[in-house]
Order: C-alpha cells, then sequence, then structure tokens
C-alpha cells in the first residue's frame, strides 16, 4: 500500500559513487525492499527521467519509455504509483512526484501488451498496480520474454491494472527484509 509504505529512489552518484547490488542498496538504506529499477548506458547515465528526493539526477525522457515508477507525490495525492506516460506528458517540471523512474510499459489499463515479441529471454524485474492501487514489484528467478512476462502478469489472478518494466538480465535483483533475515 503506497499510503503506508514510503518509495524512494536512488542512485549509485549518492551511495560512494560505484554501482551497488541490491544488498549493499539494502544495506544502505536499510529499506525493507530493494529492486533494481533502472535501464542505464554504457557509461552508467540513467536511460530516461530519474528524481530522488525532489531533485532531477536525469531530465531527460527516453522517447521509448513511456511508464514512469513514481512516489511521494508533491500536495495531495496516492503516495506512489505506475504512471502510464503516453497518456501523460514527459515534461519533468510537469510531474509533480520527488520521486521518479522512467521505463516502458509492459501492458496498459486496456490490457494491451506494449512491448515487441522477441524472443530474447531475461531475468526481469516488474512493477505493477493493481486495482487496489497497491503497487507490486515482481522479480522473475527464471529467464522469460517480456512479451511472454507481460502477458503472465496480465492474464493472472493478481488483479493488475498495468505494469512496467523496472529491470533484466543479471541485474534484476530485489532484496527483502524480514526481521533479521534479508
Amino acid at each position: 500500500d503506497p499510503e503506508r509504505v514510503r518509495m524512494r529512489v536512488h542512485h549509485f552518484s549518492q551511495a560512494g559513487g560505484r554501482p551497488l547490488d541490491v544488498i549493499e542498496w539494502q544495506g544502505f538504506t536499510r529499506a525493507i525492499a530493494v529492486f533494481n529499477a533502472g535501464q542505464f548506458y554504457p557509461d552508467w547515465q540513467y536511460m530516461g527521467l530519474l528524481a530522488s528526493g525532489g531533485r532531477w539526477l536525469s531530465r531527460r525522457p527516453h522517447p521509448g519509455y513511456h511508464a514512469a515508477l513514481v512516489a511521494d507525490r508533491r500536495g495531495p495525492g496516492l503516495g506512489g504509483r505506475v504512471l502510464d506516460l503516453s497518456a501523460n506528458t514527459r515534461d519533468p517540471d510537469s510531474l509533480s512526484w520527488n520521486e521518479v523512474a522512467q521505463s516502458f510499459m509492459l501492458f496498459d489499463r486496456r490490457g494491451v501488451v506494449r512491448v515487441r515479441n522477441t524472443d530474447q529471454e531475461a531475468n526481469r524485474t516488474v512493477v505493477a498496480e493493481d486495482r487496489l492501487g497497491r503497487v507490486v514489484v515482481f522479480t522473475s528467478e527464471g529467464a522469460y520474454t517480456l512479451f511472454g512476462f507481460a502477458q503472465l502478469l496480465r492474464d493472472s489472478r493478481l488483479d493488475l491494472v498495468h505494469a512496467m518494466s523496472m529491470d533484466g538480465g543479471l541485474e534484476a535483483e530485489m532484496c527483502v527484509r524480514s526481521g533479521r533475515f534479508a
């Protein structure tokens, strides 16, 4: 429930200037759950809009990415969401959220899968929103195509209304802390 749990976006430049794995991020942030959420260029620049704590780390929208994980709304409203940017502007100044991570939509509210059907398989991290407005994070243990994972989640009994891809390949990781176990 995004009204009860605070979501934050972090970038490695905020943690000593080198990329961290999810275990290191969990130790650095002390968060309940941590997952890799980004697409990066080879020079580690973020592909798309990225904001942390109200500060823009990347103000360049990616033209092919039509989704954003957002949290910490400026003003009244939900605590966190998955936004479909094809219906909303990608102008950073128009987004009223302090935490923003742009990526691409897997399927939208109409149930339309919005990724190509290729044979490229990898581990996947996905953020979705269900009909109750809860944000749900998935990291697969096995390899899926984006199209296949989108269909699997869309057709599941989880009552998801839309989902976006966050990371894939070896970087698709999640760490959840439960008591003393992480």
